[in-house]
C-alpha cells in the first residue's frame, strides 16, 4: 500500500505479537530474541521491559498489565513488577518454548509451543489456560502461530508455519474447546506467521520470508488482497485506532541487512478490525 509508514524505528531482532489495547490506547509487541516486551503509548513514548528469557507473546489484561508467555513459564507483568504466574513444566520439553498467544472473549489464554533449539525436529502443541488448568487442544502442531476468532465467535483459526497451512476449527465459546480441524488454505511462497482478523471475517496473514501481508477469506481461504512490505521477514499484524482501520505490522531483523528489517510499520486500510480480547 502506498500509505505504509514507519511507526517505530526499533530494529527488533524478532518482533512479534502486536496487540492494540483500546482501553489504554497503547500498542504492545515483543522482541522474542531480544527478550523484551515493548509498549508504545499514544504519545509515542516507548517502554521496554526486559526479561531473562525469550518471550513468545504478551497479552494485555486491560488494566495496564500483561500475561507474558516465555520459555517454560507464564509471567504476570503488572505495576512494573514481573512475577511468575504459571509453570509450564508439564508441557514444555527441553529445547521448547512458548510462541504465539491470544485471549478469547472469556479471557482464556490460548498459546502455542515450538522447538527452538536448532537440534530437535519441529513439534509442539496448542493449549488453553482455563481456570489455572492447562488443556491441550491440538498436539499435532509443528510451529503454531497466528491465532484468531471470527466475529460470530464460532470459528477459531491458527497457522502452522512449518506446515505452511492455516487451519480452521469449530469453536465453542461456552467451553472454549475447538473441534473439526480443517485446512483452510496453504501458503507456499514464504511461511504463514502471525495474523489477525477483520469484522468481515477476512484473515490478515503475515508471510515470513515473503515481504507481504496476505488478506484471505476466513470462509473460503481465497486471496483477496496483498499488502506489500519493504522487508522480507514479516511476522504479525493487528488493527489499531478508534476506527480500527489502521494496520500495525511487525518485522524481524535477525540476519537481514536492509534498513527496514525489525521495524514496526503502520498503514491505513479499507478494512475494519475487531477489538482484541483481554486476558483474565
Amino acid at each position: 500500500m502506498d500509505n505504509l509508514e514507519l511507526l517505530c524505528n526499533i530494529k527488533n531482532k524478532l518482533g512479534e505479537g502486536p496487540i492494540y489495547d483500546y482501553k489504554n490506547k497503547s500498542i504492545s509487541f515483543v522482541d522474542i530474541v531480544g527478550k523484551k516486551l515493548c509498549i508504545l503509548y499514544e504519545n509515542n513514548n516507548l517502554k521496554e521491559v526486559e526479561f531473562n528469557e525469550k518471550i513468545g507473546a504478551a497479552i494485555p489484561n486491560g488494566n495496564g498489565g500483561f500475561l507474558v508467555c516465555c520459555e517454560n513459564k507464564i509471567f504476570l507483568y503488572d505495576n512494573n513488577e514481573i512475577k511468575e504466574y504459571k509453570s509450564l513444566d508439564s508441557i514444555i520439553t527441553p529445547g521448547m518454548r512458548c510462541n504465539d498467544a491470544k485471549a478469547d472473549m472469556d479471557g482464556r489464554l490460548y498459546f502455542s509451543t515450538m522447538v527452538d533449539d536448532g537440534i530437535n525436529k519441529p513439534h509442539g502443541g496448542l493449549y488453553c489456560l482455563n481456570n489455572n488448568e492447562i488443556i491441550c487442544l491440538d498436539n499435532n502442531v509443528k510451529l503454531g502461530n497466528g491465532l484468531a476468532w471470527n466475529k460470530a465467535n464460532n470459528k477459531f483459526y491458527y497457522s502452522d508455519s512449518v506446515e505452511h497451512k492455516i487451519f480452521v476449527f469449530d469453536y465453542d465459546e461456552i467451553t472454549g474447546m475447538v473441534s473439526n480441524k480443517k485446512v483452510l488454505f496453504e501458503i507456499t511462497d514464504g511461511a504463514p506467521d502471525g495474523m489477525t482478523i477483520d469484522s468481515d471475517g477476512n484473515l490478515f496473514v503475515a508471510v515470513w520470508g515473503g515481504s507481504r501481508i496476505e488478506v484471505r477469506s476466513g470462509v473460503t481461504g481465497d486471496l483477496i488482497d496483498v499488502i506489500k512490505m519493504p522487508t522480507r521477514l514479516v511476522t504479525s499484524c493487528c488493527f489499531v485506532g478508534d476506527a480500527l482501520d489502521r494496520l500495525v505490522i511487525t518485522t524481524a531483523k535477525l540476519d537481514e541487512t536492509d534498513d527496514h528489517a525489525g521495524n514496526i510499520f503502520i498503514t491505513k486500510t479499507k478494512y475494519k478490525g475487531l477489538k482484541e480480547n483481554y486476558v483474565k
